[in-house]
């Protein structure tokens, strides 16, 4: 019996062991990808309506710097609204908190997909079924 009971640990403990993760790994792991220049090739306006990034505005971009700060240029609307803004920024549970220089509130980014070379955000709080792909 006390075989059996020695042959079970040993089988049950590495899977233990190798099932736990530290949260600081995983965001590490977040920051590290989500660093660098990220160029928009895709967007979504509503369920149906997916359109390939137009970038004969301007060089539009989201540039994630370093581990706090960014900046970013978008043209929307036929080039009609322009945004080139520096921030600082925060990552917390699957969320880019963006607080844009001059501003007192932040806004949120949901990340959707983040690899080496995609990145996918969402607004949940304003956008349904809105999205922008970025790659680098």
């Amino acid at each position: 019996m006390k075989n059996l009971i020695k042959i079970f640990l040993l089988l049950i403990i590495p899977i233990l062991a190798t099932s736990c993760e530290d949260e600081d790994d995983n965001r590490d792991i977040t920051k590290t990808l989500i660093l660098g220049n990220w160029i928009p090739f895709e967007a979504q306006q509503g369920r149906n309506n997916i359109y390939t990034w137009d970038q004969t505005c301007g060089n539009d971009y989201l540039l994630i710097a370093d581990e706090t700060s960014g900046e970013f240029s978008l043209h929307f609307q036929n080039c009609t609204i322009f945004n080139n803004n520096p921030f600082t920024y925060r990552l917390e549970n699957g969320f880019l908190y963006i607080l844009e220089n001059g501003q007192t509130q932040e806004y949120r980014r949901q990340i959707v997909k983040l690899t080496a070379t995609e990145l996918t955000l969402s607004d949940p709080d304003h956008w349904q079924d809105n999205y922008i792909k970025y790659t680098k």
